[in-house]
């Protein structure tokens, strides 16, 4: 009796185990996996400019990355496009470091609208 209690709790341990594990590698695509990907990289770029008040150029490529592989089919939305905005204001950051302050303030601007978007452009 008590070693078919064991064998019970061992069994639903694994199908506890199993379900977990299937839960994790649920596959994302189309209009999430864009959500998710530019997501990300905005938060690492917001993070880079409170923490360090510069983004870094493997960042940067990131976004450019993001962007290159989800042109087709968000090239005309608002976050597509304020995100373009955001490799520009970083481009004249660079080129100006007088301006880059400013510059700097107006990424974290567009990341936080970025984000209201995506609220409403992907549900």
């Amino acid at each position: 009796m008590k070693f078919s209690h064991i064998a019970l709790a061992l069994v639903l341990v694994a199908f506890m185990l199993g379900t977990v594990a299937a839960c994790r590698t649920v596959a994302i695509s189309g209009p999430q996996k864009y959500k998710v990907d530019i997501s990300n990289v905005l938060l690492k770029m917001k993070l880079e400019l409170d923490r360090d008040g510069q983004i870094t150029d493997a960042t940067i490529s990131k976004l450019e990355n993001v962007l290159a592989k989800h042109e087709e089919e968000f090239a005309g939305k608002g976050s597509y496009l304020r995100a373009q905005e955001i490799l520009q204001l970083e481009e004249i950051a660079r080129a100006e470091p007088a301006k880059a302050f400013h510059q700097h303030e107006s990424i974290k601007m567009d990341i936080d609208m970025i984000f209201e978007m995506l609220k409403t452009e992907i549900k």
